[in-house]
């Protein structure tokens, strides 16, 4: 069965047609590949154009018009502009879920703010995510947030042992191992927005570069639910549910703020919770040790600190770094990928 095409495929295919008649041409630019070479874009972005799941900004769909309704084409500048209306008008628009979710983000990028996510279902920022354009801006907030001195740490809260393969448990188990691969692209999007726009803000200084990329790095980080060593099956060891996701935010020594962050179909919502005191202290003791080493030094903690930490208190440390969070070359690619974004934009 055929894809049902989005409006905004629905256009370009209407376009092209009328673009075949005109020329006689059944066959001309039949296919994605054929419409991506005289639009030229990747075939790929076609097929996402088509199905819904990106869209173009204003810019690109300005140089689509411009191609499409050509004198050589049978346009001219009034339908040309009349394309553009059309074209912009089918994209989706934000919705105030969404705006309210972002323009959240925008007030926690402070310092000695600290924002601790357990994911439990896929981050919104996430390049899986099937609105292309909502996964990048969420991405852009949240560096931007940690740019401005945001303390922020995702949190994968299910045991790595638990993603091995469970035969009766496989479509969980897809699920999870799903999850924890969006995580980690997560994070590496987030580091490398933050970057960026660390370079937007001092474009001629290397050398204050240098330095906020130092103190991001020590303010983005993300951890993983540990194994526990006595564990010798693959059943769960952490708290169970899946499909919502948990936020724990805490500004300055003020008192703590519990949130939920919902995913609906239609955008994302940020709710507060009612200030209930034990339901937060829980909250905290499945944080530990990252949130009391944090109130102690003002800094996240590496694995080896939280097993020393817990092991002085006759405890077990929760949460674990993840590879990403202490690989030098996860951060040297998103240093990269920043500054290459940061020449462009001069050029």
């Amino acid at each position: 069965m055929a894809r049902e095409s989005s409006q905004f495929g629905v256009l370009l295919e209407q376009e092209f047609q009328r673009i075949r008649d005109l020329k006689g041409d059944d066959l001309w630019a039949r296919t994605s590949r054929g419409m991506a070479g005289v639009l030229k874009i990747p075939p790929s972005t076609i097929s996402h154009y088509r199905a819904g799941t990106r869209f173009p900004n204003e810019d690109n769909v300005q140089e689509i018009a411009k191609i499409l309704r050509s004198e050589e084409n049978g346009g001219d500048e009034a339908s040309r502009r009349a394309l553009v209306d059309a074209l912009l008008a089918a994209r989706p628009t934000r919705s105030d879920s969404q705006l309210e979710a972002q323009t959240w983000l925008r007030n926690v990028g402070k310092e000695t703010h600290l924002l601790l996510v357990e994911f439990r279902d896929f981050p919104s920022a996430s390049p899986n995510n099937p609105s292309r354009e909502v996964a990048k801006e969420m991405a852009q907030e949240a560096g931007k947030a940690v740019a401005k001195g945001l303390s922020y740490a995702l949190l994968n809260p299910f045991t790595p042992a638990y993603q091995k393969s469970v035969s009766e448990l496989t479509e969980l188990t897809n699920y999870l191992n799903s999850l924890c691969r969006a995580i980690r692209d997560t994070y590496k999007r987030i580091l490398e927005e933050a970057y960026h726009q660390v370079i937007l803000d001092h474009p001629d200084n290397v050398t204050r570069q240098e330095e906020e990329f130092g103190e991001i790095k020590k303010r983005l980080r993300m951890y993983r639910w540990a194994e526990p060593p006595s564990q010798q099956n693959d059943s769960p060891d952490c708290c169970a549910g899946i499909g919502y996701k948990l936020l724990y935010h805490v500004e300055g020594s003020e008192t703590p703020e519990l949130w939920h962050w919902l995913s609906p179909p239609h955008g994302e919502t940020v709710i507060r919770k009612p200030h209930y005191m034990p339901e937060i202290l829980a909250v905290e003791e499945g944080f530990y040790p990252i949130l009391q080493m944090f109130g102690e030094t003002g800094q996240f903690p590496t694995t080896s600190e939280m097993e020393a930490y817990a092991k002085r208190e006759s405890r077990r440390s929760l949460w674990e770094e993840t590879n990403e969070s202490t690989d030098s070359r996860v951060d040297s690619i998103a240093r990269e990928k920043a500054k290459a974004r940061g020449k462009k934009s001069e050029g």
